[in-house]
């Protein structure tokens, strides 16, 4: 998980991480899902350029900042019945 965040500084790489990241909060596993959480909210303040670059709407960065944070990430997981 730790790579996908190093690699997010990399332009031609950062849509696919971004993408892996994503996919890791919806991981069985609560700690899989907080960490995953927490590399893509450390890499989003830590990178302007990628916020610009990913989230071209300031109002949307605010969005995913904030459901990054205020998400308790190690609560059960609900999964709607389509994706079962």
């Amino acid at each position: 998980m730790g790579a996908f965040q190093g690699f997010l500084c990399y332009p031609e790489m950062r849509r696919e991480c971004i993408a892996e990241l994503l996919v890791l909060l919806y991981h069985p596993y609560p700690k899989v899902r907080k960490e995953a959480a927490e590399k893509l909210y450390v890499a989003l303040i830590s990178s302007e350029d990628m916020c610009k670059q990913q989230l071209k709407d300031k109002t949307a960065t605010e969005e995913v900042m904030s459901i990054l944070s205020g998400t308790e990430w190690t609560n059960k997981l609900r999964v709607p019945l389509l994706m079962v």
